[in-house]
Formats: structure tokens, sequence, C-alpha cells
């Protein structure tokens, strides 16, 4: 990975990839600490940026419509933000590339969030009670179904790691023929998503084929 400083493009990138997240700075700050151990895009790396950016171009974007209209980019897609938006995000992606959700928009998310919490207002996701409720609710559904233990995971990598083999696991149980590398020792993030988003799209399609 590169340890030349972000370049000014990767920099304004990075925040106009934010803006289409709709990640208000708190998230942003705490995605910038996850995934690299900075606070500030002005102290990324070239290599830490394009981590930054990976991870949030992968982010659903926020649609210019109000919080009950669909964009007209993406059906079903709401603006929803706060400290445990991007988590729950990626929770929920991850759910779809298992299989298991099987609606990947924002208004199917905030309707499994009302569900958990009886708060149906995205303000909530400001509250770290609800939010952790839905989180571990969320766990709990994808790990029942793939067969995921969450417990052993450390941080956002252990996590990831955890979700692959679950979808190699699910892959293989539907008969399709996968060359997800078996060894992720020297995975970044941006391949844990970019082999969940390809191998998902195969699972997906194998699952609609039976059913």
């Amino acid at each position: 990975m590169s340890t030349a400083p972000a370049s000014r493009q990767q920099i304004g990138a990075i925040h106009a990839a934010k803006s289409r997240a709709g990640l208000d700075d708190d998230t942003y700050r705490d995605v910038l600490r996850r995934e690299t151990g900075q606070a500030s895009s002005r102290s990324l790396s070239a290599g830490e940026a394009g981590r930054v950016l990976d991870y949030l171009r992968a982010l659903p974007g926020r649609p210019d419509a109000p919080l009950k209209t669909a964009s007209k980019g993406r059906k079903g897609a709401i603006r929803i933000d706060g400290a445990y938006a991007g988590k729950l995000r990626a929770l929920w992606i991850t759910g779809y590339n298992l299989a298991i959700v099987t609606d990947r928009t924002d208004r199917a998310l905030l309707a499994f969030c009302e569900r958990q919490t009886g708060i149906a207002h995205p303000n909530w996701w400001r509250d770290d009670v609800p939010a952790r409720r839905a989180i571990e609710g969320l766990k709990a559904w994808l790990g029942r179904e793939a067969g995921i233990d969450w417990s052993g995971a450390r941080g956002t990598r252990g996590m990831q790691e955890l979700a692959y083999h679950a979808l190699r696991r699910r892959l293989e149980e539907a008969g399709v023929r996968s060359f997800m590398p078996a060894d992720t020792s020297r995975f970044e993030s941006a391949q844990f998503i970019e082999w969940m988003r390809i191998s998902g799209e195969k699972l997906r399609k194998a699952m609609g084929e039976r059913a």
C-alpha cells in the first residue's frame, strides 16, 4: 500500500463520496478511524485514501427527495444518518450479498429497524440504545440464516472475514462454482467488498433460479 500522502483529487473524491452517502461529520470520522486510524482526510496516505473511497462508494447513495419519497435514481432509497447508519447499512448489504435480505434499499432497512425497535423515524439513529438493538437484531438474523458466529469477530475486518467465508459456504451449498480465495489474510477492506458484491450476484441468481 502506498505511503505517499493522499492527493487533492483523492481528498476531493472522499468528500464527494461522503456527501453522496449522506454521512454526517461524526459518522464520517468514525469511518476514517475504523478504516485507517486517522481522524482527518488530510492525514491519510494515498493507500488509506483509496481504502476509504472504496468503502464510501460501496454505501447506498443519499437521494435528494424528502424522507417518504423514493429518489428517481434508486427506488426505495431515503436519507438516513447518525453514528450507527454506516454499520447498519454495511450489515444490510452483507445480508443482501448472502441472499438473506431480498430488498437492499434504505427503506427496507428502516422497516426492519422499526420492527426491532418500534421507532419509525430515522432520527433515532443518534440514540445508542435502539440503534444497538437494531444492529444486534440484524446480526442475529444473518447469523442464524448463514451460520455465522459473530462472537469471535475482531472489529470490521473480523466481521468481513466471517461474512466472506459464510458466502463461500452458501455458494458451495447452492452448487455454484466459486473462485473466491480461501486465504484472506492479505485482503484489504476493498477486496472483501468487491468479492462479496460479485459472488453475492452469483448466489442470488442461483437461488432465484431454484425458487
